[in-house]
């Protein structure tokens, strides 16, 4: 009896163990957008789709139209442009968690082939996607993660026996197609690192076969790697494009301005990178405790992502995805000299950690960037201003920051073409307009897309300095970005119509702080005209984006002057707030108060109901 219910207990691991890390594998994905890259990379791919063509030159920009770059990642873009066209953002989140979800299977079967018991198999891949979570980015470079993984699950299945070599000839097509997704480079240096591996491992052996006077070892599977090796860097070579797809790593031998700027091409620290370091410093002294028992066509490939995510963050999750196989090996070289049971144990107790902690991370009530998810993080994307801008139509040259590229060329392209974005290969020797704020009137831009985050840090008075009042007028702002337009001819005729007088972020602020604020905002409150106009400058922000504070604040001010005001000028404006504030029980109050007083009784009746079910302490 007992012998039947461990058999059904290990069978029922088989399964549950892969559900749990897929769910595991989710919960780390599923977050909101906050790439900057993601809008660039869906942009080139619509264009794509709409032309049919490889888009390999800049055409969203201004300042570099029609320069050529390697597009390594087309194939990737395409098919992001196209889950995001059929499923939006919700769809794209969903997408790449099923990309991790199965990257965590994969692992899981290298980790199994590689020795490692369920458990410490579990805990190892747990880790590894704990140590990657923060490259689980919506742009093709999941489709390299996935890759990785695979090659690296075929490559551990081969070397232990589980696999036939032929499985081995799935690489070079991968290669192939990877090439096209993201660019094969992690895939041909992981080939490169198993195959000297596996080499130097038989000049070991042969060595000890030599003097023990034994047979030869077997060279077969060593030949197989060397021909999957160059068959893959043939296909790689053949390719329309060759080798020149890379030409962008280039800039990193040189003096490139927006790679030495760029996040992901730095070091990591113990700062914004803990985990790395402790994995790092756990699998060093693995290592060299237990490398000597471990082969070496698992062993080199890690270290040597190690190493290249010592000098770059970006390599960090290739680096896990490669340790885990190693770190397989060398725990089941641990199980066969120590006790199985602390084992099980010990890795229980990290998957129950990693998982608490990812648990903990995902809470919503921390408002982390990594919480749990299915749209846009609005602090991260111009979302309102890009809204802003295509009902306005300013005219004249745009001036926007990198990381606010992509989206602006996104929403905006082709009516507005954009200044720069982040691909150092086109935009590297571009300066910002703190760096050269002359450039302003060098390229004769009339309106700046600003990021808002510049009014809280040091860089607040060069913001003044650059865009004062007397040439420059504040004209719309959301959670991430200002925008600005120059005083004179080009918009003399929308400007006054759109220019902030009273409303700013300060104000704003002062706004979400209601009622510690309360003396701050007695001036507006107090004065019917300074109410009104900022009523008024109020009701043409929240048209374009999402501010519950303010919202409510039109519609107080509205129920606050309602009698001195044109009710149906008033009841456009909060028609018009409610397309992005439907949640606001202020703005539903003050327009049943407005429907009253045009004649509208059933309307005014239906807004007071929705009033009361979104808070009914308004009401009263």
């Amino acid at each position: 009896m007992n012998e039947d219910r461990r058999s059904r207990a290990a069978r029922s691991l088989r399964w549950l163990i892969p559900l749990g890390l897929a769910i595991f594998a989710g919960i780390v994905a599923v977050s909101p957008i906050r790439d900057a890259d993601f809008f660039w990379h869906l942009a080139n791919g619509r264009e794509m789709l709409r032309e049919h063509r490889i888009v390999s030159e800049e055409i969203f920009s201004y300042t570099r139209p029609g320069v050529r770059f390697s597009n390594h990642a087309w194939l990737g873009q395409v098919v992001l442009a196209a889950v995001f066209a059929r499923a939006g953002t919700a769809g794209v989140i969903l997408f790449k968690a099923a990309v991790v979800a199965a990257c965590s299977a994969l692992l899981f079967a290298a980790a199994r082939a590689s020795g490692a018991r369920r458990a410490s198999a579990a805990a190892l891949v747990m880790l590894a996607l704990s140590i990657s979570a923060d490259r689980f980015k919506e742009r093709p470079e999941i489709f390299s993660l996935l890759a990785f993984a695979v090659v690296g699950a075929i490559s551990a299945s081969v070397l232990s026996g589980r696999l036939k070599r032929a499985w081995l000839w799935i690489v070079p097509p991968l290669l192939a197609v990877w090439d096209v997704l993201h660019g094969a480079v992690y895939g041909y240096l992981y080939l490169t690192a198993l195959l000297a591996g596996e080499a130097a491992q038989y000049v070991q052996v042969r060595r000890v076969a030599l003097r023990q006077r034994g047979p030869a070892p077997d060279t077969s599977h060593l030949r197989s790697l060397a021909v999957c090796w160059g068959a893959g860097l043939a296909v790689g070579i053949a390719s329309p494009f060759g080798l020149r797809r890379y030409d962008f790593f280039t800039a990193f031998l040189s003096a490139n301005r927006m790679v030495a700027q760029t996040n992901e091409f730095q070091p990591p620290t113990l700062t914004l990178n803990p985990l790395f370091w402790v994995a790092a410093v756990a699998f060093i002294a693995a290592v060299v405790l237990r490398g000597r028992k471990t082969r070496l066509g698992l062993l080199l490939p890690a270290l040597a992502f190690l190493l290249l995510a010592f000098r770059y963050r970006r390599a960090i999750p290739f680096f896990a995805f490669a340790a885990v196989p190693a770190a397989a090996a060398m725990a089941a070289s641990l199980v066969s000299e120590a006790a199985t049971r602390w084992m099980r144990r010990s890795a229980a107790i990290v998957c129950v950690g990693l998982a608490a902690f990812a648990v903990f991370l995902k809470l919503p009530s921390r408002g982390g960037p990594q919480r749990l998810g299915l749209d846009l993080d609005p602090i991260m994307f111009p979302t309102g201003s890009a809204r802003f801008l295509s009902a306005v139509r300013l005219s004249g040259h745009l001036y926007n920051p990198g990381h606010f590229g992509g989206y602006l060329a996104w929403q905006l392209h082709p009516a507005q073409p954009i200044y720069l974005y982040n691909n150092h290969a086109v935009f590297g020797d571009v300066p910002t307009v703190f760096e050269r704020p002359q450039l302003l009137d060098e390229k004769d831009v009339q309106v700046a897309v600003v990021e808002r985050w510049l009014l809280d840090g040091p860089a607040y008075p060069a913001v003044l300095s650059i865009f004062d009042r007397e040439r420059w007028a504040l004209v719309f702002f959301d959670d991430a970005s200002l925008v600005f337009v120059r005083e004179g001819p080009a918009n003399a005729r929308v400007l006054d119509g759109i220019r902030l007088r009273l409303l700013s972020p300060t104000v704003a602020a002062a706004v979400e702080r209601y009622p510690a604020s309360e003396d701050e905002l007695k001036p507006y409150e107090s004065s019917p005209e300074m109410g009104l106009t900022l009523a008024r400058e109020i009701a043409s922000c929240v048209r374009f984006y999402k501010s519950r504070s303010l919202a409510d604040y039109l519609g107080y001010l509205v129920v606050r002057n309602e009698r001195v005001l044109d009710p149906a000028a008033a009841l456009s404006w909060i028609d018009a707030a409610l397309g992005e504030n439907d949640g606001s029980a202020y703005l539903w109050v003050a327009q049943s108060r407005l429907r009253a007083r045009l004649g509208d009784a059933e309307g005014a009746r239906r807004s007071a109901e929705i009033a009361a079910q979104r808070d009914p302490r308004v009401v009263q």
